[in-house]
């Protein structure tokens, strides 16, 4: 019997690839912020994702999937995309207790 190798299928890869991103500028953002600013934080996220989906466009290829929600809820992974529900759970560093710092 002759293993597969493991392969992605091109929208797993951009998902994927999102999902880090979104998860790596979440999680390093070391500035202080008040709830107006995680707002600010949440609009750059959302901003970044549609930057990235647009680029993926403009090569002439299209998602199936809708962009995810983000959801700034601190889950205990850092990150956390649902694919039952489209949303990716990300941290809020200001917000993370400092045990999880």
């Amino acid at each position: 019997m002759v293993k597969k190798p493991f392969t992605m299928n091109y929208v797993d890869r951009i998902k994927s690839s999102l999902i880090w991103l979104l998860v790596v500028i979440a999680t390093t953002n070391l500035n202080a912020q008040t709830n107006t600013d995680s707002v600010t934080e949440k609009n750059k996220l959302k901003t970044l994702r549609d930057d990235f989906i647009n680029r993926i466009e403009a090569l002439g290829y299209h998602p199936r999937l809708n962009p995810p929600e983000i959801i700034m809820d601190n889950p205990p992974s850092f990150g956390n995309y649902d694919d039952a529900t489209n949303i990716l759970h990300t941290s809020n560093w200001n917000t993370l207790p400092d045990s999880d710092k």
